[in-house]
């Protein structure tokens, strides 16, 4: 799957001036080049494209309806198209094994 957009960077950074906290503001998939499909609700669609990119988990029963999944799966390959085009690897996942000395 190949992302039009991303190649550029797509996490602004807004400052409020009164509070002085920094606030990240992520794309819409739209502003990425990812089509809705017609099958699925567009606002669920679009939270969960924003969890996933916010690092969310699907740990909530909302998180399991189909649209906010797509959108969730949508985010994450973007995700992962963007760490690849600016060359960051993805290093293979770190096991756990436990032996007993007999």
């Amino acid at each position: 799957m190949h992302f039009p957009a991303a190649d550029k960077v797509y996490e602004w950074v807004h400052q409020d001036s009164e509070a002085g906290t920094m606030e990240n503001s992520y794309p819409s998939p739209q502003e990425v080049g990812i089509r809705i499909p017609p099958h699925v609700k567009k606002d669920k669609f679009c939270a969960g494209f924003r969890h996933a990119l916010q690092g969310g988990h699907l740990v909530k029963v909302e998180y399991m309806r189909l649209s906010f999944r797509e959108g969730y799966r949508a985010a994450k390959l973007y995700l992962r198209e963007v760490r690849r085009s600016r060359g960051i690897l993805e290093f293979p996942v770190r096991w756990r094994v436990r032996m007993k000395a007999a």
